[in-house]
């Protein structure tokens, strides 16, 4: 029972360590796409927030920036919406038009 009790304590302490709150605050900067389904990314590709906007830029291309809202667990640019499920700070893990993504914080 003891062991239990340490092993759901354990569990719990080291999730809430390591997440933090997904916000437009938190967002700020450029996020490396490093796995795209699964694969390595050795590009330079990367997402860019800033302020209130949201931009790919793919292959150097800096795409026009889209408006973005947060609610739980999605970045939402209106016309889509981009779901993250997990997130750091430093790491996100993301799902946008069936493609996942992992991005890390530059």
């Amino acid at each position: 029972m003891k062991r239990i009790i340490f092993l759901f304590l354990f569990l719990t302490i080291s999730t809430t360590a390591s997440s933090a709150e997904l916000s437009q605050k938190s967002l700020q900067g450029n996020w490396a796409i490093t796995e795209f389904m699964g694969m390595a990314e050795k590009g330079d590709d990367m997402w860019q927030f800033e302020k209130n906007e949201f931009r790919q830029n793919l292959s150097g291309v800096r795409m026009r920036p889209d408006k973005f809202t947060i609610s739980p667990n999605t970045i939402d640019l209106g016309y889509h919406k981009i779901k993250v499920t997990s997130f750091d700070g430093k790491v996100m893990y993301a799902i946008m038009g069936g493609a996942k993504y992992k991005l890390v914080k530059q």
